[in-house]
């Protein structure tokens, strides 16, 4: 609690940070100390996420000089499985950070502050979540949230913002990927058409055509009976 000269009192929180994950209460302020003490870690702050009504644990972290040479040498899964490990000597699992970035430095705002809205902003998701109706040799089909808060939204447009279609395409190549593993390499993209934008909050679904023998992609994005967008995407050995 702080005092101001009006004679207002503030509440400041307790100085522990206690969150509640999965009906256990964790210390964020433990947590931190403990990764603060491996020989990896030069800062670092763990804040709680809220993903699909679920609360989990994320951490940001500066890394020292042997923590760089770690993630460079062995990457970032054996970086993050010895930093959960050291933790599990002093916390449930519960309490383990499941998302973690590596910063050069903290994200402060204008007064020099790090704040906990500035911390979110970097798990941002790059693609909507994804839940497959149908995947088989030649076919797929999947339904796409498109929430606003996608990181592809910045800046497209300001006030008004819309699905780039930079992005669509994108997503339907990597789970192309994903359910066909294509042989060879992107080539090209044929007949792309962008028919219908897409806006924040919509849900669509996306059929995917796999032709092996020609090596091509073809893709639809459909909300109802609106068409967004479509295209073939050519690969070759």
């Amino acid at each position: 609690m702080r005092l101001h000269e009006d004679g207002c009192f503030e509440l400041l929180g307790r100085a522990d940070r206690i969150v509640k994950v999965e009906e256990k209460r964790i210390s964020l302020t433990a947590v931190e100390r403990m990764l603060m003490a491996q020989d990896s870690v030069r800062e670092v702050k763990v804040l709680p996420l809220t993903e699909a009504d679920r609360v989990r644990l994320a951490a940001v972290v500066v890394l020292s000089g042997a923590g760089e040479l770690a993630l460079q040498t062995h990457g970032k899964k054996a970086l993050t499985d010895q930093l959960k490990q050291a933790l599990l000597q002093v916390v449930e699992r519960v309490a383990l950070p499941r998302r973690w970035r590596f910063v050069a430095t903290l994200p402060t705002n204008a007064q020099g502050k790090v704040t906990e809205a500035l911390l979110t902003q970097l798990f941002r998701p790059e693609r909507p979540s994804v839940q497959w109706l149908h995947r088989g040799a030649t076919e797929a089909q999947a339904v796409l949230d498109i929430v606003p808060e996608l990181a592809v939204f910045d800046g497209h447009f300001p006030g008004s913002p819309l699905l780039p279609g930079v992005a669509q395409l994108d997503w339907a190549i990597a789970l192309g990927r994903e359910c066909f593993a294509p042989a060879g390499v992107f080539t090209r993209v044929d007949v792309l058409k962008f028919q219908v934008p897409i806006f924040p909050g919509c849900r669509v679904h996306l059929h995917l055509h796999w032709d092996a023998a020609k090596s091509v992609l073809s893709f639809q994005y459909l909300s109802g009976e609106q068409k967004h967008a479509s295209a073939r995407v050519i690969f070759h050995a």
